[in-house]
């Protein structure tokens, strides 16, 4: 028998936080650097990918021997979940990451709040010593996310023996 196993539930930010939306092109005064937004609604989302790739660089520092310059130099328990493209070893991954959209929103205009909010930076040139501020839009904290992510296990290989004692 072989099964997926769906893993859901609520990811609430803890603090403010931003994936990247298009900031190719942001008349004078606009933010910088906006969130990335669901085409339909227009709420902030967070991709499926931005996740499972978090989710794979922290799990590397954890589980590789010496860092990996690239994905398919992970160890063989990353390649496991997340797949590998190399020739010869090409591996399917056992995660399929949904995008998570935002459960809360309705709650958040209620109380007059806004998902987002705009943060000015300034990095600082260390050679020039030239300032360059900016503006990036991130999501508030407070914020919740739906989350759901399929895990497929390994499919174990049948022993031909044991198919004989079931017909048996």
């Amino acid at each position: 028998m072989f099964a997926k196993i769906e893993i859901s539930g609520t990811m609430e930010l803890v603090t403010g936080t931003h994936i990247g939306g298009n900031g190719a092109f942001a008349a004078i005064g606009a933010v910088d650097s906006p969130v990335i937004r669901d085409a339909r609604t227009m709420e902030p989302m967070i991709p499926g990918s931005s996740l499972k790739g978090k989710l794979r660089s922290l799990m590397a520092k954890r589980y590789n021997e010496r860092p990996a310059s690239a994905p398919d130099q992970d160890s063989a328990e990353l390649k496991s979940l997340f797949g590998s493209a190399k020739k010869g070893e090409v591996k399917v991954g056992r995660l399929l990451f949904s995008d998570m959209f935002l459960l809360n929103g309705k709650e958040l205009s209620e109380l007059g709040i806004h998902s987002t909010e705009v943060k000015f930076e300034n990095t600082i040139n260390r050679l020039s010593a030239v300032a360059n501020p900016r503006q990036i839009e991130r999501v508030i904290r407070g914020t919740k996310f739906g989350l759901s992510l399929i895990y497929e296990p390994e499919q174990r290989k049948e022993d031909p023996e044991s198919k004989e004692e079931a017909r048996g």
